[in-house]
């Protein structure tokens, strides 16, 4: 397997890919779960990280933690951060989410009124 790395153009060096938009070399739906995992990111900040598994199926994100630690941390303040996430990238259609960890599950809709 070919490392992936950096590229030299025009004389200076960009990352693979850089300026392009994802679709020019991903798949569409591998394009899609990208720029999901990039805004998840930017609106959950450090909390990012206690999510083992961020999907986003029919409008209702899906997210699975790390362990009991990381379900508390994510449930108090995944109100706000999916209320962040569908202002900032409305085009996701995020609609609802849903967290769960091996034994517990929290579902709520997104109101777009609030926030």
């Amino acid at each position: 397997m070919r490392a992936v790395g950096r590229v030299r153009r025009r004389g200076d060096w960009r990352t693979l890919g850089e300026g392009i938009e994802p679709e020019a070399w991903l798949s569409r739906g591998r394009a899609r779960d990208l720029r999901l995992a990039l805004a998840w990111t930017a609106a959950a900040g450090e909390r990012a990280r206690c999510a083992r598994r961020v999907e986003l199926r029919r409008g209702t994100l899906e997210l699975e933690a790390e362990d009991a630690a990381s379900f508390d941390a994510l449930a108090s303040a995944l109100p706000e951060i999916v209320a962040r996430l569908a202002e900032q990238r409305p085009e996701l259609g995020v609609r609802a989410y849903r967290l769960r960890d091996g034994s517990r599950e929290r579902r709520a809709r997104v109101d777009p009124c609030e926030g």
